[in-house]
């Protein structure tokens, strides 16, 4: 009986071990390939959806001529946080035309005091909307919240305080935010359409839309349930 050499026995367990160690990173390649493109297709997905809202939802100067007197209509101004921040400023203006040509009920101004910030964004708001011509007694500010969510849920709970949960609400933001912000309002029960400016003082807007979208898969995330309370949303349907 011939007995293999030793030598040759190993040597067919190198190969066996080299084979399987080729054979699991094939694997590991095909998996990472399959997850890269299912996460690439679901960012495209989320981009396609921000860009797509921010379109439909830009008003100009003469879009909001056409928008037409709103006296039963309360605005609500999305805090951007922290101050200070220029960009916020497109906001206080979309703000301040859309006063002008819908005397609306009620302005409020809604943002927390963050960091090291000197006064509120709600604040803020309120003496740029002044210096503007919006009235002082229009405005209600809203200086607790530090998200988007917080924004709208505490100006829910204000409008329900002054008698304003039948009037339709406008949501003055950026145009970048304005899926979010629309998604965000529509769970919350409001009666809400989102005017966005495109930010003449927004600067690196394809860092704004990328940090947009982890910002958008968080709001999915917790209007499912996975993070943070959700007993005030409406259930999806």
């Amino acid at each position: 009986m011939i007995h293999p050499k030793p030598e040759s026995l190993f040597g067919s367990t190198r190969k066996k071990s080299v084979s399987r160690s080729r054979l699991f990173g094939t694997s590991r390649k095909i998996i990472a390939v399959i997850f890269l493109s299912l996460g690439g297709a679901f960012a495209l997905s989320t981009l396609n959806k921000i860009i797509s809202r921010a379109q439909s939802t830009q008003c100009d100067d003469s879009c909001i001529d056409n928008l037409g007197a709103r006296p039963d209509a309360v605005i609500v101004v999305l805090g951007m946080g922290p101050l200070p921040v220029s960009p916020i400023l497109d906001r206080t203006e979309l703000a301040t035309k859309l006063f002008i040509a819908l005397t609306p009920r009620k302005v409020i101004v809604s943002g927390g005091q963050v960091a090291d910030e000197p006064e509120s964004e709600a604040h803020f708001m309120r003496q740029k909307l002044e210096a503007a011509g919006v009235p002082s007694q229009a405005i209600i500010e809203e200086a607790s919240s530090a998200t988007t969510y917080e924004n709208l849920l505490i100006s829910r709970e204000i409008l329900k305080a002054n008698h304003l949960s039948q009037s339709p609400v406008l949501i003055a933001t950026h145009a970048f935010h304005a899926a979010r912000a629309a998604e965000i309002a529509e769970a919350l029960g409001y009666d809400a359409t989102v005017i966005s400016t495109e930010g003449p003082r927004l600067d690196w807007m394809p860092i704004r839309y990328l940090r947009e979208m982890i910002s958008y898969w968080k709001w999915r995330l917790m209007r499912r349930g996975w993070l943070g309370a959700t007993a005030s949303l409406r259930p999806e349907g």
